[in-house]
């Protein structure tokens, strides 16, 4: 059970600043469970492998050091994360309505690996069939986040800004940022990025029109994270534009048993899995 206070408190400064930040969220212990998964996943040792071939090639491959993926009812240890009561009653009482996890990503920043572009979430998500920049993220940091490491640095009230325009990078890189010269624009107006490093288990919970970003990993330290992105009920996707078929809105069952050892055996998500259009709610 969630204290309610507290819970008011992070919502004020939720929509105040476009973030909040919860330390210990989940234990050290719990985090370091996740990170041998992750270790396990030949997968996601591949996309590393290939990361480090785009980048030799002088690429700036951001999108692909994230391991995105759909299935979110699964009872995987992953799902222990994304369907936390500690995120999704949270962000319910953040939004005043229920809050579905969307889809999962663990982000891949080995050493040597790129950051991100300042970006907006919304950017991409309002591409997909969601109307409001209700789809954002919950930055779970498995391995302490630092300065050295490249962790997620934030622009505060930017996401009273509505969702600026996108664009004008380098052809080399895959992901487009908010366009340059608005981000020189707003820095000369008083905006500002603010690092927030993060210990294993801290979650920093962001608006999808919140500008964030994060620089390469230049140090001799990994900086895994899993990210949830979440969705509230009114912004379930239109299945018309739903893309890449992610998740419509189900009301799903909250975890509240922590992440053991016993979890590795679990099997994993299906990675490859894909919504329908026919699996949207109906509307009432």
């Amino acid at each position: 059970m969630l204290d309610h206070d507290t819970l008011q408190s992070e919502k004020l400064q939720f929509w105040r600043d476009g973030f909040v930040v919860v330390r210990n969220m989940f234990t050290r212990d719990e985090m370091a469970v996740v990170k041998r998964k992750v270790a396990e996943i030949e997968a996601m040792n591949a996309r590393v492998d290939h990361l480090r071939t785009q980048q030799a090639l002088g690429e700036h491959p951001s999108f692909e050091t994230i391991f995105v993926w759909n299935d979110v009812v699964g009872d995987d240890l992953f799902a222990k994360i994304g369907r936390s009561y500690k995120i999704l009653d949270r962000l319910s009482h953040y939004y005043e309505d229920d809050v579905y996890d969307y889809h999962n990503k663990i982000v891949l920043k080995y050493p040597g690996i790129v950051g991100f572009r300042p970006h907006q979430d919304y950017a991409y998500w309002q591409g997909y069939g969601c109307r409001f920049p209700e789809a954002h993220a919950v930055f779970v940091a498995v391995d302490a986040a630092t300065r050295e490491n490249g962790c997620l640095k934030l622009v505060p009230r930017s996401h009273l800004l509505g969702t600026l325009p996108h664009g004008g990078w380098s052809a080399r890189g895959s992901d487009d940022g908010v366009l340059p010269e608005e981000l020189e624009a707003l820095f000369a107006r008083g905006y500002a990025f603010e690092p927030i490093e993060a210990e294993p288990g801290d979650a920093i919970l962001f608006h999808g029109n919140t500008i964030h970003g994060s620089d390469d990993n230049g140090s001799d330290q990994p900086r895994i994270a899993m990210v949830a992105t979440m969705n509230t009920r009114r912004n379930s996707p239109d299945p018309r534009h739903n893309r890449p078929g992610h998740p419509y809105w189900s009301r799903q069952a909250r975890v509240t048993a922590p992440i053991t050892d016993a979890d590795l055996a679990l099997p994993l998500p299906r990675f490859d899995l894909r919504c329908e259009p026919d699996a949207a709610p109906t509307p009432t």
